[in-house]
């Protein structure tokens, strides 16, 4: 699996329909799930 920024992943996609971010504080003491859809 290749880590990407969401930025990165989004980028090049006009339309990507819907996707999963997810994430991660630097010292893994908190994390973050986002779903969205698009359209």
């Amino acid at each position: 699996m290749q880590l990407k920024t969401a930025a990165d992943a989004l980028r090049g996609n006009a339309y990507p329909g819907r996707g999963i971010l997810l994430g991660r504080t630097p010292d893994g003491t908190h994390a973050a799930i986002a779903y969205f859809i698009m359209g």
